[in-house]
């Protein structure tokens, strides 16, 4: 689940059976801010200007959580399902579901969205190693 289906995605033939499970979310970011400074402390030795000592600062700021995707990820998510020849339905679905919960693609819905390209039963899928 979760960016699961996007590696589903790339598959050059996706098999599932009727029992699969497979979820969809947004996508969430995380950020947090570094922040680090320097400082040079110079002096004159020997009428040239030499540095010193040198004092580092560094600090860590919040954690941030965002589902709010920039245009460029977003064209770029939705240009890769089109390459793997899903549909750009599935972005939709992704971005329907909060990341907290899972949206569940019914095996049916998979093939609709040629996230799956055929189903196969269990023992199929056993046998294939």
């Amino acid at each position: 689940m979760s960016a699961c289906p996007l590696i589903l995605a790339g598959g050059v033939e996706r098999v599932s059976s009727p029992l699969s499970f497979i979820g969809v979310h947004q996508i969430t970011r995380f950020y947090q801010k570094y922040e680090i400074r320097y400082e040079t402390v110079y002096r004159t030795r020997h009428g040239h200007r030499v540095a010193h000592r040198q004092k580092v600062r560094h600090s860590i700021g919040a954690r941030q959580v965002s589902t709010n995707l920039p245009k460029a990820y977003r064209r770029a998510l939705l240009s890769y399902l089109k390459e793997m020849g899903t549909s750009p339905r599935l972005f939709d679905l992704m971005m329907e579901a909060k990341p907290a919960d899972i949206r569940f693609v019914l095996p049916s819905e998979a093939l609709d969205l040629h996230l799956t390209t055929r189903q196969a039963d269990v023992t199929a899928l056993l046998a294939a190693r």
